[in-house]
This record gives structure tokens, sequence and C-alpha cells, in this order.
């Protein structure tokens, strides 16, 4: 989907520009766990979403950051 982006990094070479887009979209993507938690436990819908998208988001961030990291110094293709 974004692999036209997978040689391009943002933030002088902290991430793939894939990868952070692909953060983006699955930060999007938790309103069907907003959805999910308003219908079975009456939870807020917008707060839960942006707490979900925001920890999301978040996690994939770092994580992406943490693996570009080790992928330098480690094959990790094998």
């Amino acid at each position: 989907m974004f692999s036209k982006y997978s040689k391009d990094y943002l933030f002088n070479g902290l991430i793939r520009k894939d990868h952070f887009f692909f953060s983006i979209l699955f930060s999007i993507s938790m309103i069907t766990i907003a959805a999910e938690l308003n219908i079975v436990a009456e939870a807020p819908f917008f707060f839960t979403w942006f707490t979900t998208g925001i920890g999301e988001f978040a996690s994939l961030i770092v994580g992406a950051i943490i693996i570009g990291k080790i992928g330098k110094r480690i094959d990790l293709t094998r």
C-alpha cells in the first residue's frame, strides 16, 4: 500500500515514511475499538477513539523507531 515510500525517511532518518503512514492509518482505525467499547461498556465514543488512537500511534511510532535502529545493525530479513 505504501511501498513506494519504503526508501524515504522523515525527521532526519529517524523513521521510514511508510511506517509513519501505517501508524496514522492504524490509529484512525481505532474507531472500531471505540465503537465496540461504546456499545458494550457505554464508554464515551470520541474520548475512547482519541485515547486509543493516540496510544496506538505512540506504540507504533516507538516500535518503528526501535526496529529501524536494530535493523540498521542486524539483518532482520533472514
